[in-house]
Order: C-alpha cells, then structure tokens, then sequence
C-alpha cells in the first residue's frame, strides 16, 4: 500500500543553451513512509529513470572574444533518484515539494541537483 509505479512528465525552465530540449519524462518507482489511503503529509523517496537532459557552460576568451563553451548530455538519459514531502487534499490528490539527483548516462555522463513543484494524481 505504500509503494506506487508511475511516469512524470515535466517541463525545464532554465536553460544556459539555445537548443536546450525543455521536456523531461521519467518512470518512476516511490515509496511512501505513510499509507496512500489517508489526507495529510506524505515523506517519499524514489528512484527513476527516463529522458532528462542537463547543461552547463564556462565563459571563456577565444581571439579577444568573449564565448560560452557548452556541455550538455547527449543522449539525454539519466537516472533520477530523489526525496520529498506531499500534501494528499484526499487520498488521490496531493501537491508535492522534492529534490531529485540526476545522474546522466551515456558518453558525457553528468550530475546536478533539481528541486520539484507539483500536483499528484493517483487512480
């Protein structure tokens, strides 16, 4: 009753890059330290997986110049394992707050930290 199976689907507002690809989508395992039948707080931790891409730049001088040097993650893969604290208003619906690592795979493999605002509905 406390662990549940889902997908996340989400949208990146910060970017350092002009063709930063905003969408993430993940499937996700959480397991919740209160039971998913009442109201009220809810601690979980999870561990998923899916499409996530990250960047970053360092400012750098090339010929006088001053440029951006991109890294970016390509594929964008990653595995996303995190924490957070949900508010159910019944026992379907619940808004949540939670930080997640992303661990990004592949041939330039990555870490980075994001926070999470959402609105969770169970079936």
């Amino acid at each position: 009753e406390n662990l549940t199976v889902g997908a996340r689907v989400g949208i990146g507002v910060m970017n350092t890059r002009p063709s930063f690809l905003p969408v993430t989508a993940e499937a996700r395992v959480t397991y919740n330290f209160t039971s998913l039948a009442k109201s009220g707080l809810r601690p979980f931790i999870y561990v998923g997986g899916g499409l996530f891409e990250t960047n970053g730049y360092i400012r750098s001088t090339y010929q006088g110049a001053s440029v951006n040097i991109y890294r970016f993650n390509d594929p964008p893969i990653a595995i996303t394992p995190g924490a957070g604290l949900a508010y159910a208003i019944n026992p379907n619906m619940a808004l949540k707050l939670d930080a997640t690592v992303v661990i990004t795979v592949g041939p330039t493999p990555g870490f980075g930290l994001t926070p999470n605002l959402g609105f969770v509905y169970g079936l």
